[in-house]
């Protein structure tokens, strides 16, 4: 299933619209549909429309300062944001989006909870012997976090449930 969720949105993409217009076009010899899918991409492509297609998409939802957040019981941090490559015996890693370490660690260090919590993310095609969270964890202690506070859950394959 985890195969079907990172091959389908491709298919739903605009650059896969484009391409398919650009073919019928081809196929049944419209200059017309071309032009279209053309003239489509250069207007996806600008910032105008993504800026505001990601407002849409996302809501007008904005970061709240930390004092308005409410304590809690346990921090979570999902994983997701990292890129591990281990080469031989050391470990290389590739941040994609730190904020979620971040905002979670700046929650902490707030006193918003006393327990700070890491996925084990780890997609079934990686061979790496680190997940997400054990190196996230790692981070955390390096940003002055007492390793008694920081709990990472077992490896998480990232399941759908059917609600």
């Amino acid at each position: 299933m985890i195969y079907l969720h990172k091959i389908l949105p491709t298919f739903v993409l605009p650059i896969m619209l484009v391409i398919i217009l650009i073919l019928i076009g081809l196929i049944k010899n419209k200059k017309k549909l071309i032009y279209i899918a053309i003239g489509l991409l250069y207007i996806m492509s600008t910032p105008i429309f993504s800026n505001n297609f990601f407002k849409i998409v996302e809501g007008s939802e904005y970061r709240k300062p930390i004092s308005a957040i409410d304590s809690a019981d346990a921090i979570v941090v999902l994983s997701g944001m990292l890129g591990i490559n281990e080469i031989e015996d050391s470990t290389y890693i590739e941040w994609g989006d730190p904020d979620r370490f971040f905002g979670g660690v700046a929650l902490f260090k707030a006193g918003k909870a006393q327990k700070l919590i890491f996925t084990g993310g780890k997609m079934p095609w990686d061979k790496v012997k680190k997940t997400e969270g054990d190196v996230l964890k790692e981070y955390a202690i390096t940003n002055s976090i007492s390793s008694d506070k920081i709990f990472v859950t077992k490896d998480v394959d990232h399941v759908f449930l059917n609600i």
